[in-house]
């Protein structure tokens, strides 16, 4: 009977210890709870140059004077790659399409860092619309 619960407790161990492991690989991040954030190849400087060049505004946002800030949200993941990218704050005209166009053509990101390793972290893009004076 003893070498039974031995048994059954030793196995319970392992299957213990792998759910453990995977619910901390499952965990994402918010930036304030990791040791280095996700970043844009080259920083922030490289993103906003990356906007710039390839932003195009949206001939109906134009047409109806629609400006703002679309925000995005999205999961940066370990390997840099981005998933579950969603707006967070809408303005319509099509800018909500646009800035995640932009976030899909961007190159992979650095991962936030926890405790020396790579980690899922969340991050939020604001993308500003904003109408030239032409």
């Amino acid at each position: 009977m003893m070498k039974t619960f031995l048994l059954a407790l030793l196995m319970s161990i392992p299957s213990a210890l792998f759910a453990q492991q995977n619910a901390a690989k499952d965990t994402v991040y918010n930036g304030k709870d990791v040791d280095k954030s996700p970043e844009y190849p080259g920083g922030n400087e490289e993103w906003l140059k990356h906007l710039s060049h390839n932003i195009r505004y949206p001939k109906e946002a134009r047409e109806k004077g629609i400006e703002g800030m679309v925000v995005l949200q999205l999961i940066v993941n370990e390997n840099g790659s981005i998933s579950n990218l969603h707006v967070i704050k809408s303005v319509g005209g099509g800018c909500d399409e646009e800035a995640m166009r932009m976030v899909d053509t961007k190159k992979k990101c650095s991962p936030g860092i926890k405790d020396g390793n790579p980690v899922k972290c969340y991050v939020v893009v604001p993308i500003k619309f904003k109408l030239g004076t032409d």
